[in-house]
């Protein structure tokens, strides 16, 4: 567990390696709590940035999931690839980047092989100032929680991919490169563009 005061920031010039799950709270009434990487992030079990809290992100592929990764508040890349398709371990990098979550790609290509809000729930946003791309590599075996959608009814329905319910904006660049199905369900802003390589998006 990783406390942090709101209106503080704490800087980590060497590498934090957890086998347990990391999660990241901010206490206090105002301000953002800033916890600031300059050496590799490595995470083996779940991986949690409460609301009110901002990770940045300064080394390349980090190691944010063992199993998968909730952001409640700010994650802001300082380098390319901070975030990569796989987490350094050998298993696909999941986000789960929910109302009050932000993954600011800062101007940096980034890449996930999976990003949504589990169980179809409101979305954050993935933004930047200046043009990046997220190349979103969601070629692997869905899991339980992404594989379903509810009808008019609230019923689950099992179907071949997951339903995408958050927003893009700034200058993010989107490239599907993966083989499943992704569904956008919200109004995106963004002045980047849509890139299909692989599989299907649907609106």
């Amino acid at each position: 567990h990783l406390p942090c005061a709101r209106g503080t920031r704490v800087v980590f010039t060497r590498t934090l390696k957890t086998s347990s799950a990391c999660y990241c709270s901010a206490s206090g009434s105002s301000g953002v709590a800033e916890i600031v990487f300059n050496a590799k992030l490595d995470v083996g079990d779940r991986f949690n940035v409460g609301n009110h809290m901002t990770f940045v992100l300064n080394a390349p592929t980090n190691r944010l999931n063992g199993n998968s990764g909730r952001v409640d508040g700010t994650i802001r890349c300082g380098v390319p690839y901070a975030i990569a398709e796989k987490n350094g371990a050998g298993n696909r990098t999941e986000l789960f980047v929910y109302s009050t979550g932000v993954l600011d790609l800062n101007g940096h290509d980034q890449a996930t092989g999976l990003l949504c809000a589990m169980g179809n729930a409101t979305g954050g946003t993935v933004t930047s100032a200046e043009p990046a791309t997220l190349h979103l590599v969601d070629s692997y075996t869905v899991n339980n929680y992404d594989s379903w959608v509810k009808d008019a009814s609230g019923t689950k329905i099992a179907v071949p991919g997951y339903t995408n319910t958050l927003v893009y904006a700034g200058c993010v660049t989107l490239s599907k490169e993966g083989f499943y199905t992704n569904r956008l369900t919200r109004a995106s802003t963004t002045a980047g563009a849509l890139v299909v390589m692989r599989g299907k998006m649907e609106f």
